[in-house]
């Protein structure tokens, strides 16, 4: 690497997990690091989330040159916020936490 003229950059390609509290930390930012979706009833809710994502090595050229940086706080976050506030008004409260808990993950999962 030839310094001022090229730049390295390293991706991990091993499992991550990209994971939200119920609770707000004081030391973050106010909402980073919680999700809060809304249900049917219009009631906010807080949900802890956790997912688990890998880069693929094979297209690891077009995410540097294509994808904004850094890929967890621009990519993966914004992704797991929406499919869940996109999911979560099909359902009501009691639903998500108890009775169709294993239905709303694996909508999730399908998205």
């Amino acid at each position: 690497i030839l310094p001022l003229i090229e730049n390295m950059e390293t991706y991990s390609v091993r499992d991550e997990v990209f994971a939200t509290t119920l609770v707000e930390d004081p030391k973050k930012s106010k909402g980073e690091g919680t999700l809060r979706v809304q249900t049917r009833e219009g009631l906010t809710v807080g949900m802890a989330i956790a997912v688990r994502y890998r880069l693929d090595a094979s297209k690891l050229a077009y995410i540097h040159s294509n994808l904004p940086q850094p890929i967890e706080d621009e990519m993966i976050a914004p992704a797991v916020s929406s499919i869940f506030r996109d999911l979560a008004p099909t359902y009501i409260v009691r639903e998500m936490f108890s009775t169709k808990r294993d239905e709303v993950r694996q909508a999730a999962a399908g998205l």
